[in-house]
């Protein structure tokens, strides 16, 4: 019965390119109308705006950020009194984003102090149900870089570790200073990614602080000669910040795939080149992920740090359902609680992997906010914010309601 289907791809370098000049166009208006500055971008203005916006937020990220760009510039005009048309070129310094006014060069990316943002960074860790050998782990690296830089500052020898991972879990389960995330779907591997990136910048670890996100599309070419390149601009774009690999094992599809074996040496390289100032996080299945590493023989040694993400348990799953539940407008009844915690149990006996995890959780509530709509019409005197255990499809079967 459905026939269109319409696919939303993520922003490739021409249509960047596109809201980029429309962007610039109305802040540098805005700016000559209200703070009586003539804005201009050089070329390296852009290309560093193209590589350090959140892709995962694609417009709103970039839109985020001329935001915060016109934010700093009124600041600036408020502290000093420019003639109208004064000159504010936006250009790259010493790998910062300024605006070079009469009195000197601004940084225009406005950030939070480094205790403001650990703090923050911290209480989110907190609000996340479940994974609490994840989030040890995370503190753990915290404790570590500052005590090697109180070493570093008294004149003490230093032990710098790997901080490249790899996640391993089921789907939603995992959130690599190198690190390798393994793990089930819907288990967390991009949000304690992107938490990772905030608090490795916070700590003064990472430059920058972005995410970037990628999967073997992204790094992989079609043509001979083009797969170095490719994934050379990609961890250029991740210099400062955190790399992140998803299904890293679809990299390696044995001896034969001359392309996939192309990308894990330049990875392997840029790891070598940029140590100081980048974080690669490979995630994956555990199984997938033991092969993929035998590929290149450089690739265990310098992904030490393995984090397993476990599968949530019917209590936490009953807790993530509570917070979607909140997140839309609604509570769930007392009385479908307990019920809700032992279905969650049930499904996850069965198979988490397929079920999904903390989608599982999302589809549940999903589907009881439907039911409770047709109840609604046929008993408009309901609660409209209570989900009741009648509204949840409780019934366990082999394969989950809906994935």
């Amino acid at each position: 019965h459905v026939l269109d289907s319409i696919t939303f791809e993520k922003l490739n370098a021409e249509r960047t390119e596109k809201i980029l000049e429309v962007k610039e166009k109305e802040l540098a208006d805005k700016a000559l109308d209200q703070l009586k500055l003539n804005v201009s971008f050089d070329e390296d203005a852009r290309k560093w705006i193209a590589g350090h916006y959140d892709k995962e937020n694609g417009l709103d990220a970039i839109t985020e950020m001329f935001k915060n760009f016109y934010i700093v510039l009124s600041q600036e005009a408020l502290e000093n009194s420019f003639s109208y048309g004064t000159e504010a070129q936006i250009t790259v310094e010493n790998g910062d984003l300024v605006a070079r006014l009469p009195h000197g060069s601004v940084r225009l990316i406005r950030e939070k102090n480094s205790s403001e943002e650990i703090e923050a960074v911290n209480k989110e860790l907190d609000e996340i149900v479940g994974l609490d050998m994840v989030k040890d782990y995370i503190r753990s690296l915290q404790s570590h870089i500052q005590m090697q830089n109180l070493r570093r500052e008294q004149g003490m020898k230093t032990s710098d570790v790997s901080k490249h991972m790899i996640f391993t879990g089921n789907p939603r389960t995992k959130p690599a200073i190198h690190m390798r995330f393994v793990g089930n779907p819907g288990t967390g591997k991009t949000t304690i990614a992107r938490l990772i990136s905030r608090y490795m910048k916070a700590i003064g670890a990472l430059s920058q602080g972005q995410l970037v996100e990628v999967t073997r599309a992204d790094l992989v070419a079609q043509y001979v000669g083009q797969t170095a390149p490719l994934t050379m601009s990609v961890i250029k774009s991740a210099i400062g910040g955190v790399l992140f690999i998803d299904e890293a094992y679809s990299l390696y599809r044995g001896k034969d795939d001359s392309f996939g074996l192309e990308c894990i040496d330049t990875i392997v390289k840029a790891l070598e080149d940029n140590r100081d100032d980048l974080i690669v996080i490979l995630a994956g299945y555990q199984k997938e992920m033991k092969g993929f590493l035998e590929s290149n023989s450089g690739l265990k040694s310098r992904f030490p740090n393995i984090i397993h993400f476990p599968d949530y348990t019917g209590e936490e799953l009953r807790k993530i359902a509570e917070i979607q539940a909140r997140s839309k407008g609604y509570e769930i009844a007392e009385e479908a609680l307990h019920p809700l915690e032992d279905y969650f149990s049930a499904v996850q006996e069965i198979n988490a992997a397929e079920a999904g995890n903390g989608r599982l959780a999302r589809n549940v509530v999903e589907d009881a906010i439907l039911v409770q709509s047709r109840r609604l019409v046929e008993n408009p005197g309901d609660k409209m914010d209570e989900l009741r255990l009648s509204d949840f499809n409780l019934t366990v079967t082999a394969e989950p309601n809906r994935k």
